[in-house]
């Protein structure tokens, strides 16, 4: 499967690679960039098949989910390579398939202000990421 970043194509696991998404934030942008050079030189996420990523309201601090069938390196090595090169990450969960196991780096989750009330958003949860909707959507 060719290395890129994007969403899985509905039904199949055919990457539908994005380079630019209009609502999408910032410090994402950055970091999806960022992650992209990572793959292409091949360091540090060779073997890792999956990535979702969500970013506080503030816009500063990042939540990580990895997934991989195959891990090249320690979980350790891994996440402090993420940490080393993409600035404000927070948390990271890294899931080793074969192994059936996850690993967590952080606090395990982000605290998110929306709709005058503080949410508290974890690895696995669900939460809107369409960061223009969400005030409407939480408001009674």
């Amino acid at each position: 499967m060719p290395a890129g970043i994007g969403y899985f194509e509905a039904g199949s696991t055919r990457l539908c690679a994005v380079d630019e998404c209009a609502i999408l934030s910032p410090r994402l942008a950055e970091t999806f960039a960022k992650l992209r050079m990572l793959v292409a030189s091949g360091k540090a996420l060779l073997a890792i098949d999956e990535i979702e990523a969500f970013v506080d309201a503030a816009d500063e601090k990042i939540l990580l989910n990895l997934s991989s069938e195959r891990l090249t390196d320690s979980p350790e090595v891994i996440a402090a390579n993420l940490r080393a090169a993409l600035p404000g990450v927070e948390s990271i969960l890294l899931q080793d398939r074969r192994a059936d196991k996850f690993e967590l780096f952080g606090p395990g989750y982000l605290s998110y202000m929306a709709g005058g009330a503080n949410f508290r958003v974890g690895h696995l949860s669900f939460f809107q990421v369409n960061r223009f909707l969400i005030d409407e959507l939480v408001e009674p």
